[in-house]
């Protein structure tokens, strides 16, 4: 089994990384490909070797960004899927539908 490369950081990122480490709050924003990607794997990275490697669970709201980072959909973790009901169980759903619960219907007074 191979190592993996070093992951190489610029200055902006070097910083991000200090902070959050720091136990500083950061925002990483930006366009895609700008390398925020990049800062989670050096901290996911760091928090590994200082942690141990299960005491790292690294989510993301989309499949395609947990490939990005080699974490999971925060649905998976939880078990279960965001948006269309009749794909879960919601027992909030379950009870409140059928005792008259009102579905929106566009209008601000709520009438029909």
């Amino acid at each position: 089994m191979g190592t993996a490369a070093p992951i190489l950081l610029d200055t902006q990122q070097s910083l991000a990384v200090r902070l959050v480490l720091a136990r500083t709050n950061v925002a990483l924003v930006g366009p895609a490909g700008c390398g925020k990607s990049v800062v989670l794997r050096a901290l996911v990275d760091a928090g590994r070797r200082r942690f141990g490697h299960d005491s790292v669970l690294v989510l993301a709201w989309a499949g395609s960004a947990t490939q990005l980072v080699g974490g999971l959909t925060v649905s998976s973790v939880l078990r279960t899927t965001v948006g269309d009901r009749s794909k879960r169980n919601d027992p909030v759903a379950e009870f409140w539908e059928p005792h008259g619960a009102r579905r929106a219907t566009g209008r601000a007074d709520g009438c029909d």
